[in-house]
């Protein structure tokens, strides 16, 4: 029995003789390298996704009678998008550019679950105090 290997741009060939098994006078198996074009198309496929994202949003927005339903079903498309089991909108308060007060936006994918969590988040927030608090420092 004999085995060649050979590479040839990211692609390996393996060809091995095998006379003694009946009716198989050789083997030839090739491996692919395809790592790159798997990340290329999940890239493209994250971007694609984030571009129907961004049209939902701005379709959501143009066809709502209100900001608040804007917003809310916005809140909901990004978190089914990112796989968040929980949202929920703050707005600068009108009093302070450093506080941030909560809103009743909220997206909740199992109301139950979440329930003790909405409950303590209803107060108003300080720049860097908490996740809200942070972003909030960003801008």
């Amino acid at each position: 029995m004999s085995i060649q290997l050979q590479l040839l741009e990211k692609t390996l060939i393996i060809e091995a003789d095998f006379r003694f098994i009946p009716n198989i006078n050789q083997i030839v198996v090739v491996v692919r390298d395809i790592t790159k074009q798997k990340q290329d198309q999940q890239a493209l496929s994250q971007e694609t996704s984030f571009v129907r994202i961004h049209q939902k949003v701005a379709v959501a927005a143009n066809q709502s009678q209100t900001l608040e339903e804007a917003i809310n079903i916005c809140l909901e498309l990004l978190c089914v998008y990112m796989a968040w089991p929980v949202g929920h909108v703050y707005f600068v308060s009108h009093h302070s550019a450093d506080q941030l007060v909560p809103s009743d936006i909220w997206f909740l994918s199992n109301h139950q679950q979440f329930a003790e969590f909405r409950a303590s988040t209803s107060q108003t927030i300080k720049r860097r105090q908490g996740l809200p608090g942070e972003v909030l420092e960003t801008k």
